[in-house]
């Protein structure tokens, strides 16, 4: 029977190897053996339809409204299991050794890298099936094309004596970090200051091999040598595939049968679970991010958390330069401001600011408009100790300007009380009106 060969990120030349990214490829339980080139998080799942930026020094792929950076959050953790399972079959999974990569998936709009959010960040090595940790401090960055084969009998030997001259290397093994359970570890070939850039291991039941990547290689020639050096390292050329008769003989197996419509079942009932399981986590998503309006601050946390509780109480919210946001609703509209501090309160500079820009947009629409300052004064302190959140002058300010001052904790109250009725229209019309009526401080009504 030939051997089934997938290839992620390789795009070989083979009628005997599926090439396949990550977010489609079937499950890799379909192959005897893996070929992953890990260059970056986005190649990986080929989902160049994604906008990325790098932001604060970071790779940054934006949200969208078609879910990448969750599917992506999603496909890293299912293969991961995959892979794990993949190795306890005792099969074959060769990776080009590449440097890490980071990137910080935004799950909505004006998201920005935060390290506290660890479930957000994701490496192109997210789904290689580590035990106990996920972090590969034991692959160190470097760059080079001085590399020595140090084992001539490697099964691997031929890839190095073949592309000689087009190897290189951007990251090696760090030796004596590397984790324990790598059985049966054995190096192929260094650098020239000796580290290892390719090298082999067992995990689990299985066979791991690292590769150093090869610049400009020809598809069909990286593919016919990397076949080489897989059937050679097991020792076999080809097997007699199954005939179609054989089917007919499956009954005769004890409980062959039983187990192959089990797992069928079994598999249809995870996908329906998975399915249910991703719409959850969505939907928690969507509520949990209102608790940032209690902490946050600046334009890429708290000011489009801002803008999402102002639309849940039927604003049409918008970006707005210079403003932080446009607010439209049958009652009026309003220009937004937003502003968060550590450890004091909310001064009166943001009401003159909103001041220029209230006037200005009324020069340039001849439309009188509301100004409304949400402030998140004190943020890192506890709600029950946080003393007013806007200075006195702020609040005379804005008085005497007809601006509302809004502070972020009593947003969030508003937005749960909507939330739990969130078929009241009546609720979101009386909040809207009295937010657009309120000269100073807004204050929430009892009862």
């Amino acid at each position: 029977m030939k051997l089934r060969i997938l290839s992620v990120g390789l795009q070989l030349e083979h009628d005997q190897i599926t090439n396949a990214d990550l977010l489609e490829a079937r499950s890799l339980h379909d192959f005897d053996v893996v070929l992953i080139d890990p260059t970056r998080v986005i190649d990986l799942f080929s989902v160049r339809q994604a906008i990325v930026e790098m932001m604060d020094g970071y790779r940054v792929i934006k949200w969208d409204n078609i879910g990448t950076g969750h599917r992506i959050a999603r496909n890293i953790n299912r293969r991961k299991l995959e892979a794990r399972q993949f190795l306890k079959c005792g099969r074959l999974l060769i990776c080009i050794l590449r440097a890490l990569d980071v990137a910080y998936l935004c799950s909505h709009v004006g998201d920005a890298p935060n390290p506290r959010e660890e479930d957000k960040w994701v490496n192109n090595y997210g789904w290689f099936p580590l035990q106990y940790s996920d972090s590969v401090d034991f692959l160190l960055p470097a760059s080079g094309d001085k590399i020595s084969l140090s084992d001539s009998a490697s099964p691997f030997a031929s890839y190095f004596n073949d592309f000689n001259c087009q190897l290189c290397y951007e990251a090696y093994l760090r030796e004596e970090g590397k984790p324990f359970y790598f059985e049966n570890f054995h190096t192929i070939a260094d650098t020239y200051g000796g580290f290892p850039v390719a090298f082999t291991f067992e995990l689990d039941a299985g066979q791991v091999v690292f590769l150093p990547p090869v610049e400009n290689s020809d598809p069909k020639k990286l593919a016919d040598v990397l076949l080489g050096c897989i059937l050679t390292n097991r020792g076999t050329i080809e097997q007699t595939e199954p005939p179609p008769w054989l089917s007919d003989y499956k009954a005769s197996v004890p409980g062959l049968l039983q187990l192959e419509q089990e797992m069928e079942t079994h598999t249809v009932n995870l996908q329906k679970l998975t399915a249910q399981l991703d719409d959850l986590g969505e939907q928690k998503a969507e509520k949990e991010k209102y608790l940032k309006l209690l902490y946050e601050q600046g334009k890429f946390q708290l000011e489009p958390v801002v803008r999402d509780a102002l639309s849940l109480l039927g604003f049409t919210a918008k970006e707005a330069d210079p403003s932080d946001g446009l607010l439209v609703s049958h009652e009026g509209a309003a220009l937004l401001e937003v502003e968060g501090k550590d450890d004091k309160a909310v001064n009166i500079d943001k009401c003159r600011q909103l001041l220029d820009y209230v006037v200005d947009d009324e020069t340039k629409t001849q439309q009188a408009k509301k100004g409304i300052l949400v402030g998140n004064g004190f943020r890192l302190k506890n709600l029950g100790e946080r003393t007013e959140q806007f200075t006195r002058r702020a609040i005379e300010s804005a008085t005497g300007n007809h601006f509302c001052l809004l502070t972020s904790e009593i947003l969030f109250h508003l937005v749960c009380q909507v939330l739990e009725k969130p078929d009241n229209g009546e609720l979101k019309t009386q909040i809207r009106k009295q937010l657009l009526a309120t000269d100073g401080l807004f204050q929430l009504k009892s009862g």
